[in-house]
Formats: C-alpha cells, sequence, structure tokens
C-alpha cells in the first residue's frame, strides 16, 4: 500500500515523539500475514517507541500504538473513541456525534484533531495538552464532553483513553493506535478540518497543525475538577511537598538559546541531560527535541539510553544550571512572553515564614542557595562555577542598621523561580551598595556591572 503521507513522515514522527509519556513500551499490531489467532492481533513491545519507530508507522510499514497514561498519573493526550465494527451502530449517527464533539472542543478551548479511524463509521476525538496534566482531571473534562452521548444519536457511550485516572505497579494501562494506516482495512486515516475531510498530506498536515492547548486555557464551565493546578503541569519539583510546578516553557525557551557549538562535546552533553533529571519524562522530552535540533552527531534513542543511568543527586545539576548556562550565550527571560503554562503564584510572606525560602547575610562570591532541590551545585560548560545572577554582590556592607550604625547587607529574597525574576531586588541591593567595589570576577574574568534595558548585565573588561 502505498503512502500518502510519505513528504511528512519525519514531520509526523517528530509530532508524536512530543506526546509521548511512557518510553519504555508501547504497543504493535501483527502484520495481517502473519496473524494465526484473530483475538490476538496486536502485542506491547517492551521497548522505546523511538522517532525510527514512529517513523515506520507513519510510512506505513508498521502500526503502532502509544500508552497514553504516565507512571505519575499524567497525559498529554485524552481520545475519545467512537468505534464500530461491523454492521453495528449507525455510521452517519457516528459522524455526525463525532463532529458535534469536536466542535465543542475546539469551542471550548481545547487543540483538538478528529480521525476517521477505519472509513466505517469508527472516529477518534484526539484532544491534545501542550503540557501533562493529571489524568483524572483529563479523563473528567473528556466525560464532561460526552455526557449527553445518548442525545448526539450514538449506541453505546464512546471509550475514553486512557481509561484509569492512575496505575497499578507493574501495569502499563491501554495503548491507542496512531492515525496512519489501518492495521486490518485497506485504509489510510481522513482528517476533519472544521469544514470537511482531507486525505493524504491534507490530512497530515491537519494533524501537524494540533500542537496542543493549556488547560488553563479551556472553558470554567468544563475544567470541573477543583484538583487541577493553576498549572497546567502534573510535574512538581521533586522532594519537595506541594512544590511549585516547574516552569517548563522558560526550561524549553534556555534550551533553545544553547548555541550549535554547546553541543560538540559529549561530556557538557551529558551535564545538559542530568540537569533536565528532575523534570521527568518532560526534562527527556526537552533533552531529545535539543540534541536532534542541534546535536552535530544525533542519533535516535541515545538521550534514552544515557537517560536511564542518571540519577538525582544532592547538591547536582538542576534545571537551574541550564538556566545560567543559557544567560552565559545571552538568554534572559525577562520580558519574554510566558507561551507556555501558567505558573502558580508566588508563596505570600506569611507561607515564606511557614516554609522560610528567604536567604540573607550572604558571604562573598557564595551562591544562593535553591529550593526545590538539595542546592545546585552545577559546573558552568567551561568547568568554572556558574556565576549567581541575581545575587548580592561581593563586599555588600552598605545599608546601616538604624540602631548603631553597623554595616548590614541588603536582603535578597530567593524564591522557586530563576534569578532574573528577582532582579529587582538584586539592582536594589546593588544600588546599596553603590560606595563599594563595582568589579568582581566572573569565570575567572574580571568584569563590572552595569544597568540595560533588561536589567542588570555583567561586561567583561578587556
Amino acid at each position: 500500500m502505498t503512502c500518502p503521507w510519505m513528504s511528512l513522515v519525519a514531520s509526523l514522527a517528530q509530532w508524536a515523539f512530543r506526546l509521548i509519556t511512557r518510553r519504555d513500551v508501547y504497543g504493535k499490531y501483527v502484520p495481517t500475514d502473519r496473524r494465526t489467532d484473530l483475538k490476538k492481533i496486536a502485542f506491547m513491545e517492551k521497548a522505546e517507541p523511538t522517532e525510527d519507530v514512529l517513523s515506520a508507522h507513519f510510512a506505513g510499514q508498521s502500526v503502532i500504538g502509544l500508552f497514553v497514561l504516565a507512571i505519575d498519573g499524567s497525559c498529554r493526550v485524552v481520545v475519545i473513541d467512537i468505534d464500530r465494527h461491523g454492521e453495528e451502530g449507525d455510521a452517519n449517527a457516528n459522524e455526525k456525534a463525532a463532529i458535534t464533539l469536536f466542535d465543542r472542543a475546539v469551542g471550548q478551548g481545547c487543540s483538538a484533531f478528529l480521525e476517521d479511524s477505519n472509513g466505517c463509521g469508527g472516529y477518534k476525538l484526539w484532544l491534545i495538552f501542550e503540557e501533562p496534566v493529571p489524568a483524572s482531571w483529563a479523563r473528567q473534562f473528556a466525560r464532561r464532553l460526552v455526557e449527553d452521548w445518548k442525545d448526539l444519536g450514538l449506541e453505546k457511550q464512546p471509550e475514553i483513553f486512557p481509561k484509569q485516572d492512575t496505575l497499578k505497579p507493574g501495569k502499563f494501562g491501554n495503548f491507542v493506535r496512531l492515525p496512519g494506516r489501518h492495521h486490518t482495512l485497506d485504509f489510510w486515516s481522513r482528517i476533519w478540518d472544521g469544514t470537511g475531510w482531507r486525505e493524504g498530506e491534507d490530512a497530515a498536515r491537519v494533524i501537524l497543525a494540533t500542537r496542543g492547548s493549556l488547560a488553563t486555557s479551556l472553558s470554567e464551565e468544563l475544567r470541573c475538577d477543583k484538583t487541577l493546578p493553576s498549572g497546567s503541569s502534573a510535574k512538581t519539583t521533586p522532594g519537595k511537598a506541594n512544590a511549585r510546578p516547574i516552569p517548563i516553557w522558560l526550561v524549553r525557551s534556555a534550551s533553545e538559546a544553547l548555541p550549535t557549538s554547546f553541543f560538540t562535546s559529549y561530556e557538557i552533553w551529558l551535564n545538559l541531560g542530568m540537569s533536565l533529571l528532575g523534570l521527568g519524562d518532560e526534562g527527556l522530552r526537552l533533552w531529545e527535541e535539543a540534541s536532534r535540533n542541534k546535536c552535530p552527531k544525533y542519533r535516535a534513542g541515545a538521550c534514552g539510553e544515557k537517560w536511564v543511568t542518571f540519577t538525582l543527586q544532592p547538591g547536582g545539576l538542576t534545571y537551574r544550571s541550564l538556566f545560567r548556562w543559557a544567560m552565559q550565550f545571552g538568554w534572559s527571560p525577562r520580558g519574554r512572553k510566558k507561551s507556555g503554562r501558567a505558573i502558580t503564584p508566588a508563596p505570600t510572606r506569611a507561607e515564606q515564614v511557614e516554609n522560610p525560602v528567604v536567604q540573607s547575610d550572604m558571604k562573598p562570591n557564595q551562591p544562593a542557595p535553591t529550593s526545590g532541590h538539595d542546592g545546585d551545585g552545577g559546573q558552568a560548560p567551561n568547568g568554572g562555577t556558574t556565576p549567581d545572577e541575581g545575587g548580592q554582590p561581593p563586599d555588600a556592607n552598605a545599608a546601616q542598621s538604624a540602631s548603631g550604625g553597623i554595616p548590614k547587607r541588603p536582603q535578597i529574597l530567593w524564591e522557586d523561580r530563576p534569578p532574573p525574576d528577582v532582579t529587582d531586588e538584586a539592582l536594589a541591593a546593588y544600588k546599596a551598595t553603590a560606595s563599594q567595589k563595582r568589579l568582581f570576577v566572573k569565570g575567572g574574568a574580571l568584569v563590572r556591572l552595569r544597568r540595560t534595558e533588561e536589567g542588570p548585565r555583567t561586561e567583561e573588561l578587556s
């Protein structure tokens, strides 16, 4: 069977790779000429669904599906499956109901596409989220969409994938077949674009245009689960109860700022991966994307092979290390549009007192500790200790106490956010030291601190 999507196979594989939440397993269908038991037409392949595996699927060389529920109970995909086999049900009623549900989902702010999965009245509505969300919430959102399924003319209630809110130890859940060639019929998926059914490359382009929506952008009417955090991701900082969500959008921005030359060193490439380990599957996804786009010796699956050998170490590399590396190449989050999920508001003063993250009276040249991990401890790519962005300059003995005129360092609050978020406080601290030193050592070079439109910046002296 000729593949109608051949020119877009690589793009489709990259699109699907972003949606993967289980990198240790995928579903695979037995080729029709090798089937000996019609009740066993698919099996579970305990291997990573690499881009090569995905490319083979979209090229029609094999047919696979993804397990959409992660071990931590999150997902990036919810599929509403209106199934029809043989002569069961009404194919026309199914199509009408599927289009209605698609319009309803899009109208509620969801990024979605509708797939004609078998040409016989079977349809799948794919709801795509930009970042992982709790599966319990996502499934409830889908149930609210289809709660009037009888009124829509359907003979049975549509299935919702994932089928569970959480996974029991050692379990995998259910996989969902990806769009493409049907596992049995001579049929390739058609995709509804809101006005009509598209086939071939036009259908593939509709899929590729579905990049994912933020959970917080969906209609309040259907966001009925109050357990959803104000940020869309289910992931939080390891080791800290009720930690604020990690700003994935900012981490992605920092990784994109790293130049190609950054990836020429094998050791630095490994350090980048280890700095993202605390982000879980999303961290691996970001490392894979950065490596694929900028690593001269990129090999599909190499990141996954190394990832399983990493372990979180107290005082080791974290995503904050990545922020610092990116800033050495001119990256800054100040003034950037937050294209990813919303971030949970910073703790109130009362919360800070109850769970202090305030660091004061820092010693000269001492980086400020970070919350969420047991310190950063990252090394800059050049081997030197990374500078403390936004921290207090050395010898900052300026502000006089009202009681005895004893020099007192300005207090800077460090919360679970990247240092540039507190540059206003850092600038105030610097102003308070105006009578003190203005020259500092950064990475073994003499620099001075100056103010720019984007905030305080260091300038190397020649």
